[in-house]
């Protein structure tokens, strides 16, 4: 997280240092338009002035200037304060007048220029050091008047480099003092969502299955990631509580079973017995070893991921499914008296009919057992609106209490285990499959009443 960090700052340095070489070019450019500006205004104004101080072109037409005329000039030059010197041309580039300090080369391009140009810069002088590169400026200023050109050329100090050298070292400055704090804090800012999801990571690497991340001082776009990575979490502790419960399960139940069947072939194994006595012992352990695989099949199937998508679906009719597991379990209700009544509609549900065949079969074998002599049992699938589809399974026994009802879908719970017979997984299988359909299920009862479970599958 460190590195992170220094990475952040550094880029917040460099960004920071090139929006300013960026403002420092910028500002460069912009000095040397108005330098330009201000020298072609300059020059135009001290020109309009010699201009005032000439006479007409009478007055010097051997190109000599009289000397109070040429003093008056300097006398102008002198008070706009430059270093500045005069030719005089005629328009065909005859030279009338050139001061004897007038160096600049009176070139076709200067008399006659493309746009009527007037002013050119003729070259930059530099100084032995870095600040003193582009410091001397020498401008030619050209100024038609009455058949004639006066050409100014004007020599000017500036320090652009020296400016633009004093900016640069000033940012770098304001970034090693200001922007390098700031950029520390604010990559501690925008870096902490990270360093509190990394710490919820930390909680649930030592074992800490509840770790959450807050979401409280996450901004949203942030906050809609920690919140997904939460619900990973939760499918994450539900997998792994689920896996804790299915091997505590594992341990609970088969522990007796099979502490049993080994306590029978043991005292069986004590002495010599007879045949019948070998058979009649073998039978039970038989027995006893059929319950276990039952348990064990069970288990493994509530030990299957809970998740949608876990088992292969499909559109299929629950009526048809329900008068199926009705057929096949008739022969229960024969042996005990108990009659079985369906009142089935044709329906589509989407999901596995392999699965709901297991529930409808589970709900009814459970409905038989617990009804009396004589009584009836009752299976409906109808439509509901909204789409839904409605599985009811009702029986005329003794019903629930009500203390019972919260646990009736916990694992291995029975509520008279000297029934016998069970193990306690019967339900707890109706509704993880029926969660696994996304149905809702439900159950009313009344002590001496009988129970009716509805199992409420959503649209296909």
């Amino acid at each position: 997280m460190k590195e992170s960090r220094y990475h952040v700052m550094l880029w917040m340095a460099i960004a920071c240092l090139g929006f300013s070489l960026f403002v420092l070019t910028a500002y460069t450019a912009n000095s040397l338009y108005q330098i330009v500006r201000m020298e072609k205004r300059t020059l135009k104004q001290l020109a309009k002035s010699i201009v005032a101080e000439l006479p007409d072109s009478r007055t010097f037409p051997d190109g000599k200037i009289p000397p109070e005329t040429y003093l008056r000039i300097l006398e102008t030059i002198h008070f706009h304060d430059r270093e500045t010197t005069l030719a005089i041309t005629s328009r065909d580039g005859h030279v009338l007048f050139r001061a004897h300090d007038f160096t600049a080369p009176l070139r076709p391009e200067y008399i006659h220029p493309r746009k009527e140009r007037k002013l050119f810069l003729l070259r930059v002088h530099s100084g032995t050091g870095i600040a003193d590169l582009l410091q001397d400026w020498l401008f030619l200023y050209r100024y038609p008047f009455d058949g004639r050109i006066i050409f100014l050329q004007s020599t000017q100090h500036h320090e652009l480099v020296e400016r633009f050298l004093d900016g640069l070292l000033i940012s770098i400055f304001f970034a090693g003092i200001l922007v390098i704090p700031a950029a520390y804090a604010y990559s501690s800012r925008i870096l902490r969502p990270v360093d509190i999801i990394q710490a919820s990571l930390k909680r649930l690497r030592q074992g800490d299955l509840s770790a959450r991340i807050p979401l409280d001082t996450f901004p949203r776009d942030i906050g809609e990631l920690a919140q997904q990575l939460n619900d990973t979490f939760d499918d994450l502790e539900r997998q792994v509580m689920h896996s804790r419960r299915f091997s505590a399960d594992v341990a609970h139940e088969l522990r007796t079973p099979i502490t049993a069947l080994c306590g029978h072939l043991e005292v069986c194994l004590a002495r010599s017995r007879t045949p019948e006595e070998y058979r009649e012992v073998m039978g039970g352990a038989v027995d006893q070893a059929k319950g276990i695989a039952r348990i064990v099949d069970n288990l493994l199937l509530l030990a299957r991921p809970n998740t949608p998508g876990a088992e292969q679906t499909e559109p299929f009719d629950l009526g048809e499914v329900a008068a199926m597991a009705c057929e096949r379990l008739s022969f229960l209700g024969e042996s005990r008296n108990v009659r079985v009544d369906c009142q089935l509609e044709a329906v589509t549900v989407n999901g596995s009919s392999c699965l709901a065949d297991r529930l409808i079969c589970n709900l009814l074998k459970n409905a038989i057992e617990v009804s009396p002599d004589g009584a009836a049992v009752t299976v409906s699938v109808r439509p509901e609106k909204g789409g839904w589809t409605i599985l009811t399974v009702e029986d005329e026994g003794p019903g629930i209490p009500e203390e019972h009802r919260p646990r009736i879908f916990d694992r291995f719970y029975q509520i008279d285990e000297s029934r016998g017979g069970g193990t306690g997984l019967g339900l707890a299988i109706v509704k993880w499959i029926a969660d696994l359909h996304g149905a809702r299920i439900t159950v009313e009862s009344r002590p001496g009443g009988g129970s009716r479970f509805l199992v409420r599958f959503p649209p296909a």
